[in-house]
């Protein structure tokens, strides 16, 4: 599939996450104008795949990048999640989808996944460790 430089509207690039912004996309994804945020969408039958990618410094003081997707009639699905993680936030770095305490959990869109990547720090300790059989495990 050939890729498709994208150009950004000017405001795009004044964004604080623009710099973590795919430069190139392939087809079918495309960029979805908006005046908010960033989107991207992936038209396929049945349904299309949209992506949505902020970033913003929280309260723990580091900065993280947040990208969410949704169908429009269902969760996406584990290579769903596969394909943003590696498009929108890179194969090398690390994102976590949450699972937060019921009293902390917001929900505004059914059928949307979220995922975060922390990109000024390592905040997930290294959980692996190495079984006696010398294979290493999670």
């Amino acid at each position: 599939m050939p890729a498709l430089f994208i150009d950004y509207p000017a405001w795009y690039r004044e964004c604080p996450w623009f710099k973590y912004l795919p430069k190139f996309l392939l087809q079918p994804w495309r960029l979805i104008p908006d005046l908010t945020f960033t989107a991207f969408a992936k038209p396929q039958l049945p349904g299309w795949l949209q992506v949505i990618v902020t970033s913003n410094v929280e309260a723990d003081g580091h900065e993280w990048l947040h990208v969410s997707c949704a169908r429009p009639d269902r969760l996406p699905d584990y290579d769903d999640l596969c394909e943003v993680k590696k498009l929108f936030i890179g194969e090398d770095r690390l994102a976590m989808q949450l699972f937060v305490p019921k009293s902390q959990h917001v929900n505004i869109y059914d059928t949307a996944l979220h995922l975060w990547s922390c990109l000024d720090a390592e905040v997930v300790p290294d959980l692996r460790h190495m079984m006696p059989s010398g294979k290493l495990a999670v």
